[in-house]
């Protein structure tokens, strides 16, 4: 546990000597776009926790939920496959098999949408900072 430890701090350290660094070298650049840089990432990094990683996080526990019961759904199906035959309810557990992956879909659908819109506004938030940038260096 102790080398796990320490190799995590080492990690944490360098990488925020890296950080460091990397800020330093902006600074040296442009002070005036190091200073967007840190006023913007905070706030991406925030919107992001907020409007995308917390709702597909939900979606993702759904998802999970969704996918245990399919699992449920099937294990009793095979289970019960001479008592489904004897009485002919296969149609009663296809239908209730097909809407619970049909949930399952939906939910996928959902979270795939988010991160895509998650993706485009990020490119264009990226390219408006970049163009900002080459504004303030050009003028």
């Amino acid at each position: 546990i102790t080398e796990v430890i320490g190799w995590r701090l080492f990690y944490l350290v360098a990488d925020a000597v890296q950080l460091l660094v990397f800020l330093l070298y902006m600074a040296t650049i442009s002070l005036e776009m190091t200073l967007i840089s840190l006023i913007c990432l905070p706030l991406l990094v925030g919107l992001s926790q907020k409007f995308i990683n917390s709702p597909v996080n939900a979606l993702q526990r759904k998802e999970r939920g969704f996918q245990v019961k399919a699992e449920a759904i099937v294990g009793e199906s095979i289970r019960l496959i001479e008592t489904v035959k004897a009485f002919s309810r296969e149609d009663y557990h296809q239908h209730r098999h097909d809407r619970n992956l049909d949930d399952v879909l939906g939910i996928v659908k959902e979270k795939s949408g988010r991160k895509a819109i998650w993706e485009a506004v990020s490119n264009t938030i990226q390219t408006a900072i970049f163009c900002i940038s080459l504004l303030s260096v050009h003028y």
